[in-house]
């Protein structure tokens, strides 16, 4: 698996060289990125991962609804994107206020995803119903 290093151009942005490096090897959308916890730094490319993640699903359900893009393509490009911003937000919510999580436990956070999902899929049905009805 070929692995590229970046590194964090201190002379060019001083103290918000990490960041600004976090950014640059997001923007190059990496297939995986091998984080270890510790510092600000890992915190903030975990927490920019998955706002990245979540403008790129805006992105593709604004190009389904208002360009009119294949809805098969939207299907599986937002599918495939679903993953790695769940565990991101995920994280987010169930780490430790330590790790620069917000320590709600993997049970709750669980539990807080499951009564979204529940919620989003009883709405939809009823307004699927509704419109049939019509």
């Amino acid at each position: 698996m070929p692995q590229v290093t970046f590194k964090p151009d201190w002379a060019a942005h001083g103290k918000a060289a990490p960041f600004k490096r976090n950014d640059l090897m997001l923007a190059t959308l990496p297939i995986g990125v091998i984080l270890f916890p510790g510092t600000g730094i890992q915190e903030n490319l975990s927490d920019t991962s998955g706002i990245m993640y979540s403008v790129l699903i805006t992105a593709i359900a604004y190009g389904r609804y208002y360009l009119k893009m294949n809805g098969v393509l939207a299907f599986w490009l937002a599918y495939i994107f679903t993953r790695p911003m769940g565990a991101s937000y995920g994280d987010l919510f169930a780490q430790p206020t330590e790790y620069g999580g917000l320590g709600f436990g993997t049970t709750w956070t669980s539990l807080v995803f499951l009564t979204g999902i529940v919620a989003v899929v009883v709405i939809m049905s009823i307004k699927f119903q509704r419109k049939l009805e019509n």
